[in-house]
C-alpha cells in the first residue's frame, strides 16, 4: 500500500488540509515549488496537474498538508508567494462547481485521463 493509498484509506468525507495552488510558471522546477510549500510546513503529497497530450504542466497542482492548521498558514503565507516572477494563487482545495471541499481522493484522482505525478515528502529531518 502506498502513502497516497493510506491517507484515503484513513480520511472522511473531504481534506481540509489540501492547498490548491495556481499561476505556477509551466517551466518552474518541481523541486522549487516543493521547496515553496514546505516553507509553510511539512506535507505528505504535492501533485502537480499535467496535461496528458503534451505531457507539460498545467500550472496548477494541490499539496496536502500534514493538518488543516499547516494549511492554513500555508494559505495565508504563500498566497501571492512569488516563485520565478510569478505571484502563487492559494485556496483551500474545493469543488469549484457547488463551493464543497473535494475529497483526498478527488484531489490525487480526480482526472484519470491525466498524468498524474505524486510526490511524498519526508516531514523530518531537513525542514525549515
Amino acid at each position: 500500500m502506498t502513502a497516497i493509498d493510506s491517507v484515503i484509506k484513513t480520511e472522511s468525507s473531504y481534506e481540509p488540509s489540501c492547498i490548491f495552488f495556481g499561476n505556477i510558471q509551466y517551466e518552474t522546477p518541481e523541486q522549487e515549488l516543493k521547496d515553496t510549500f514546505k516553507l509553510a510546513g511539512p506535507f505528505s503529497v504535492f501533485r502537480l496537474k499535467i496535461d496528458s497530450k503534451t505531457e507539460k504542466p498545467k500550472g496548477y497542482g494541490f499539496c496536502m498538508y500534514s493538518d488543516p492548521d499547516v494549511a492554513s498558514s500555508a494559505l495565508r503565507n504563500l498566497k501571492q508567494h512569488e516563485v520565478q516572477g510569478r505571484k502563487l494563487k492559494a485556496a483551500f482545495a474545493s469543488d469549484n462547481k457547488i463551493g464543497n471541499n473535494l475529497s483526498t481522493k478527488d484531489v490525487l484522482y480526480r482526472d484519470p485521463a491525466e498524468v498524474i505525478k505524486t510526490q511524498a515528502v519526508s516531514s523530518t529531518a531537513g525542514q525549515q
